[in-house]
This record gives structure tokens, C-alpha cells and sequence, in this order.
């Protein structure tokens, strides 16, 4: 094959860069270091010109900025550059920390691995390819810089799999160079006979591993789950009688560990600039909900403020200030669970236990009344009697099951299948509480 002219060489740099740059500047600001981790090799091995970097660089950062800094700051409803925001308040302040802090090596020992899935491309591939000589060079602009990339990034303390998965297609297609090579000499050499096999298995394995993380990845969103029951649960509530022809005002608290696994606000139910006539109709009722996601802790030990909600949908029903009633929990993947023959899911048992802790009371003053937040935290976390609610147990399970099939039925059914086959073993995701979807409590239970 020909090597490709000077000029449009030049001409892909440039259309590389200026792509690389508009990304970095409007959607993610570590592709800045990605880029100059590739922009350093280049100018190291002289197949690239400051003359080019430099032009092409300062264009496309002011196309860039010139887009995403009005069209941000209107949605913000202040003036601001998201991803220099970003950048400061997580690499200069250090503040990304706070999420939690993995070692230096985390991305190279943990998640390099977990993101390329086939443990060949990092521990055969990739090294078969630097030592071929009709590979090596290509294989050295591919990994080299991605691999500086991963480095220079390490040294964030907060390490998240999101942050380097641009380095996957590059490791990959360098991994294929060496595949590639052997898979065209299966038939002559008994060491490249058995290294294809190799490959043909690790190709199907990673593509089990991979559908496996896609089901426990589904699994793994309890706030947005949350929310769409919370919509649920007020479309079947019966309110007190009113004026038709007054909007029906419903106050929501969505605590961080919601907003964090699946809240946004393309689920809210619209209610901003609009009219009491044109508000949603909810169970016959225009209703207005509004969705708060007040974070400063300060504020959330203010009991006056917890005052002003209807619904909060908690991670620890126990920092709801007040009497709540927990309506309902929702699970999400919490580890791996191993399962005997005659052992129960840990899914089954926990729900009884949260069924229990949902609708037990305690007297006060001679009458019942609702549990309140740390007193349904305990019986929820420590377990409650059970007795009281055995008969209502199955009744629960069967309403699960009808009700729940969407969201881990595939989950249950594979669950299910694998254990009448294996006679009742079974190794799979385990499911925990996650999310609490609470009701203000404002009188006595009725007796």
C-alpha cells in the first residue's frame, strides 16, 4: 500500500485535532490530556508540526467555546464554561475525592482490565504485537500514548472506569494486530493453531462476561426506578376532595444517591411555565409536582425543612426529619450472591423484612401511629419480628412478581431457570434495599 501524501496527512492531523479539542471543550475535559499525551509521541517521533498543532488547536477551541458557552450558560441561567467548571471543582479543588480515593495503579491493576473485558489483550496480544516486526511500530502509536494517558490520570485520586475508557479502542485495535497475524498463519505452525483456538475462546467468553455486566448493569440504577414507582404510587393515591379547579401541589425531596443512579429531569412531569389549566392531569387531578435536590447538610438538619415535602425518596430513611411511612423499597445490585440448594434469594428474605418494617406501628398515647424515620431505619436494617406480617407475605410476593417483572424480571427468570437445572445452585447478582420511597406522615394512623 502507498504511503499517503504529506498534505493529506497534514489534512487528517488537523481534522483530528480539531475534533479531539471540540470534544474536550464541550463534552469532556479529560480528552485534553488524551490529546496531548498523542500530540507528545507525535512531536517526539517529528510526524507532526507545532505549525499544525497550533492553528488547528486555537480554531477549534473558539468554535468550541462560542457554542457551549451560551448555549450552557442559558440552560444554567448564569454564565459558565460546564467543563472548566468541572475541571476546577474537581482536579483543582480536589473535591472529586470526596467520591472516594483508589491507589495510584487502580486504573492499570483494576479497571484497564475490567474495561477490555479479554484478559489475552493485555497479557498475550498486546505484547505478541510489540515484538512482531511487521506489528511493532503501529502497535507502539497505539498503546504507547494511551497508556501515558492512563498515568497522567492516575494521578487524580478519585478513579472512576468512565474516565479512561477512551484508551479502549486503541489497546483493542492493537491487540488485533497480533490476533490478526496469528489467525492468518493457523494452519502452519501448531503454536498458532492453538493460539486461534485461544482466541475463539476468549472472543466468547468476553462476550458472556460482557452480556452478564449489560444484565447487573440494568440493575444498577435504583434512582430512576425510584422515581417512575414514586410517579406510580401518586397516580393511584386517592387525595382529599378539593376544587376540581385547584392544582393539586405535591412536594418530592430526591436525596444524592438518587440523582446519582438514574434521576434526571427528562423523568420529571413537566409543571414550570405552565399554566393551572395546562398542567398534567394526574388521577383526574391537574397536579404540580416539584422535584428538590437540596444537598447541603446544614440545611437538611433543619427539621422546618423537611416540612415542605410530600414524598422524599432516601437512601437513609433515617436523615428524613419527622414521621414518614416507607411506601415502598427498591432494589438494586449489591455483589454476588451464591445460592445452595434449599437456600432462599437473599431478594425473597429482604423483602419480607422490609414488608414488616413498612407496615408496623408503635403505640403512643394509647394509639397507634407510624413508625418515624430512625425507628423504620432499624427495623429495616436490623430486622423486625415477623410474625404479624406472615400472612401477608405471600400475598407481597405475588404482587412483586406481577408487578416487578419489567425491572428485574429477566434477572428473576435467568435466576429461576439456572437453579432447577443445576438443581438449585445458583451464582448471580445479589439484590439489596438501595432507595426508600418515604410519605410525610402529617396525622395519627387510623386505628
Amino acid at each position: 500500500m502507498r504511503p499517503l501524501p504529506k498534505v493529506q496527512i497534514t489534512k487528517r492531523q488537523r481534522l483530528a485535532i480539531f475534533l479531539l479539542v471540540f470534544s474536550g471543550v464541550v463534552f469532556r475535559s479529560e480528552i485534553a490530556v488524551l490529546l496531548f499525551t498523542q500530540l507528545l509521541v507525535l512531536l517526539l517521533q517529528s510526524k507532526i508540526s507545532l505549525q499544525t498543532i497550533i492553528p488547528a488547536g486555537i480554531g477549534s477551541a473558539l468554535v468550541a467555546l462560542a457554542i457551549s458557552i451560551p448555549i450552557d450558560s442559558y440552560f444554567w441561567q448564569k454564565p459558565i464554561w460546564p467543563e472548566f467548571a468541572g475541571f476546577y471543582y474537581n482536579a483543582i479543588l480536589g473535591k472529586s475525592a470526596e467520591w472516594g480515593v483508589s491507589p495510584y495503579a487502580h486504573y492499570f491493576s483494576t479497571l484497564l482490565p475490567r474495561l477490555l473485558l479479554n484478559p489475552l489483550i493485555l497479557t498475550l496480544l498486546i505484547p505478541t504485537s510489540f515484538m512482531l516486526p511487521s506489528t511493532k511500530y503501529q502497535s507502539r502509536d497505539l498503546v504507547i500514548p494511551s497508556i501515558l494517558f492512563i498515568a497522567i490520570y492516575s494521578l487524580q485520586p478519585h478513579k472512576e472506569s468512565r474516565f479512561i475508557i477512551y484508551v479502549v479502542p486503541p489497546l483493542t485495535a492493537a491487540a488485533s494486530l497480533s490476533a490478526s497475524y496469528i489467525w492468518a498463519r493457523r494452519s502452519k505452525t501448531l503454536l498458532c493453531r492453538a493460539g486461534s483456538l485461544l482466541l475463539v475462546v476468549s472472543i466468547l467468553g468476553s462476550f458472556a462476561a460482557s452480556t452478564g455486566m449489560l444484565l447487573i448493569s440494568s440493575l444498577n440504577y435504583p434512582g430512576g426506578e425510584a422515581l417512575s414507582q414514586l410517579h406510580a404510587i401518586i397516580r393511584k393515591t386517592e387525595w382529599p376532595e378539593t376544587p376540581q379547579n385547584n392544582p393539586m401541589n405535591i412536594s418530592v425531596h430526591v436525596d444524592v444517591l438518587s440523582c446519582m443512579t438514574g434521576v434526571t429531569r427528562f423523568q420529571e412531569i413537566p409543571w414550570r411555565d405552565l399554566q393551572d389549566d395546562e398542567l398534567p392531569i394526574i388521577n383526574e387531578r391537574r397536579t404540580r409536582i416539584a422535584y428538590d435536590k437540596t444537598e447541603d447538610e446544614e440545611e437538611l438538619l433543619v427539621p422546618e425543612f423537611w416540612e415542605k415535602f410530600d414524598y422524599a425518596l432516601m437512601e437513609e430513611p433515617g436523615k428524613a426529619i419527622g414521621k414518614w411511612e416507607v411506601v415502598e423499597t427498591v432494589y438494586a445490585y449489591g455483589g454476588i450472591e451464591f445460592l445452595r440448594p434449599g437456600d432462599g434469594s437473599s431478594f425473597g428474605e429482604n423483602m419480607e423484612r422490609v414488608y414488616a418494617a413498612n407496615n408496623i406501628t408503635k403505640e403512643e398515647d394509647g394509639k397507634e401511629k407510624a413508625l418515624g424515620s430512625e425507628d423504620i431505619k432499624e427495623a429495616v436494617e436490623g430486622g423486625v419480628e415477623l410474625d404479624s406480617a406472615k400472612d401477608d407475605v405471600g400475598e407481597l410476593k405475588t404482587k412483586l412478581l406481577l408487578e416487578e417483572l419489567g425491572k428485574f424480571g429477566t434477572y428473576k427468570l435467568i435466576r429461576d431457570a439456572v437453579r432447577q437445572v443445576t438443581g438449585g445452585w445458583w451464582i448471580g447478582p445479589r439484590m439489596v434495599p438501595r432507595i426508600r420511597i418515604l410519605r410525610k406522615v402529617r396525622d395519627p394512623l387510623p386505628e
